[in-house]
């Protein structure tokens, strides 16, 4: 049976200048690019916490977009799951059958501002003497770039260790595309794809067509960059196969219709008084058009002479002008 956990309140002192709202929906918070809001529905007491993304009201050529389903819809179709010393705790209503505690917030979720338009929300949860602070803030990472810091801030508040982890899902939309290819440094997608750490892309990008058009709007995340802490594992497929998941998930690398994404950071041993956090990114670019038209004026095929072929100690290898080359031996080195 579903357990369920609800906390007292207590007030914590933030960074910035900050202020509770009595509205079922913060946000969004802004920047030139990308904006945030976040679920704050204590009349339903379910889901708090969970977010989707958008393009700004700002943004200089497609505003008000979707990045995460549904925005600027209601925020419900993503969700995390806290794993605490193999216990299992979420703000989603998984149903009476599901072994996860459900959780609403110890903390709770304000809009802070900081100088300039950079701006944060943030609130969060005390489990099992464990308190864990989801922050949502507006950043810039070049000029190009505007993103939102998803971050988790855990410390361990108790007189034991604890090992903790979490998954998040995160309900991927482009405008109207449903099915985008996934462009990483690692290769691209377009079917059920897992990757586990240390094989994992530092960034991917999900545009609203393929091949991408100049006019393109594209969502871009970093894996391993910035602050972003890569994750041990990150699963790119189907949202009705996600939407339900635990902990516990085998892929069927199927081709997804709906995509979503699954990340997973392992549980980790945390001493008492320590922290730790987990943080990931999630934005809009504008990809520069002479770097559309040079990937669209790509040759579809060409061909290289290789001479002798098969080939001894050494050959001549003739390729395009401007072509790149990479030489494997048999064992792919």
């Amino acid at each position: 049976m579903r357990n369920i956990i609800i906390f007292s309140l207590v007030m914590v002192i933030l960074e910035g200048v900050c202020g509770a709202q009595p509205t079922d929906i913060l946000g969004p918070i802004e920047n030139n690019y990308v904006a945030v809001q976040l679920n704050n529905d204590y009349y339903s007491r379910v889901n708090i916490g969970a977010f989707n993304i958008g393009t700004s009201s700002l943004h200089p050529t497609r505003p008000n977009e979707t990045l995460t389903y549904h925005y600027p819809g209601s925020p419900w179709s993503s969700h995390t799951v806290f794993n605490i010393d193999s216990n299992f705790y979420s703000p989603y209503d998984f149903g009476t059958d599901s072994c996860i505690t459900l959780i609403e917030p110890t903390i709770p979720f304000e809009i802070c501002s900081l100088s300039g338009d950079s701006s944060y929300i943030e609130g969060g949860w005390i489990i099992e003497n464990v308190r864990i602070i989801q922050t949502l803030q507006t950043v810039y990472l070049d000029d190009t770039t505007g993103s939102i810091l998803i971050k988790y801030s855990i410390y361990n508040e108790d007189s034991l260790l604890h090992r903790v982890g979490m998954m998040l899902e995160l309900d991927l939309m482009i405008a109207s595309m449903d099915r985008p290819l996934i462009e990483t440094d690692c290769g691209s997608y377009y079917s059920e794809t897992e990757l586990i750490y240390p094989d994992m892309p530092t960034y991917w990008i999900a545009s609203e067509s393929y091949p991408p058009q100049i006019d393109d709007l594209q969502a871009i995340g970093y894996l391993g960059s910035y602050e972003a802490v890569m994750p041990d594992r990150f699963l790119i497929g189907q949202w009705g196969a996600y939407v339900s998941v635990i902990w516990d998930y085998t892929p069927s690398f199927e081709p997804y219709t709906d995509i979503a994404f699954l990340l997973y950071w392992f549980p980790i041993t945390i001493a008492p008084g320590e922290s730790t956090y987990i943080s990931t990114y999630l934005g809009s670019i504008i990809r520069r058009s002479d770097i559309i038209e040079s990937y669209m004026n790509k040759p579809s095929d060409f061909q290289i002479h290789v001479v002798p072929n098969p080939f001894n100690s050494s050959c001549v290898i003739a390729a395009p002008a401007g072509a790149e080359i990479e030489i494997y031996d048999l064992r792919g080195n």
